[in-house]
């Protein structure tokens, strides 16, 4: 819920207007992204997997929320109040044999899961344990 708030004892003619400005721009971002049809769809996937995994992917005039995984997700920690969630990089080379294939789906997902792909290819994620190679 989205609430403008405006002192109207101290703002004024100027300020009000830059601040409904604001308001609006924030409607039409929101309005662009779709939030009731998403969070519709997210709803039915916790429905039929128990959870969902997302990425949330900021443009300038809308967000998306690009779904990953459910089998190749986990979140065991809190990161700044929020749940992270560890994604395992054998994704891409379990689920897309053609390498060239796998290059365009790596070319999808945001720039972070590339440089993760990467590390996991030359060996140099953190292993979890002694022996770990999950990916």
């Amino acid at each position: 819920m989205i609430t403008p708030y405006i002192n109207d004892k101290l703002a004024t003619g100027k300020e009000k207007e830059v601040a409904l400005s604001d308001f609006y721009k924030i409607l039409l971002y929101l309005d662009k992204s779709e939030i009731k049809k998403l969070f519709g769809e997210i709803a039915l996937k916790v429905i039929k997997n128990g959870c969902y995994y997302g990425y949330f992917i900021d443009n300038s005039d809308k967000f998306l929320i690009q779904e990953l995984p459910v089998n190749y997700c986990r979140s065991r920690f809190i990161v700044e109040g929020r749940p992270a969630i560890e994604f395992n990089m054998k994704y891409f080379d379990n689920t897309f044999k053609d390498i060239a294939q796998r290059i365009k789906i790596l070319n999808i997902f945001p720039e972070e899961f590339k440089k993760g792909y990467v590390l996991y290819k030359q060996g140099k994620l953190p292993p979890q344990f002694a022996g770990d190679s999950e990916g």
